[in-house]
């Protein structure tokens, strides 16, 4: 956990691999996704204020309020 290792191409070295196994949930875990159909969240704390957000990764949608109900 935590490490990537193995991605990188055989012939040219660039790391263009997949995890073998890759996670996530499992059969009957409840599963949030964005709008835009993607299950990747970024979660960061904002320099300004301090305040966690999570957004989409793929779309960039704020998903703060979704998942913890309100902004922290």
């Amino acid at each position: 956990m935590g490490v990537h290792t193995g991605l990188q191409c055989p012939s040219c070295d660039l790391p263009k691999g997949t995890v073998k196994w890759p996670f996530g949930p499992q059969v009957g875990d409840a599963e949030f996704r964005c709008l835009c159909g993607c299950e990747a969240m970024s979660v960061y704390k904002r320099a300004g204020d301090g305040r966690f957000i999570t957004r989409c990764m793929a779309c960039g949608t704020d998903q703060t309020a979704a998942i913890y109900g309100e902004a922290l």
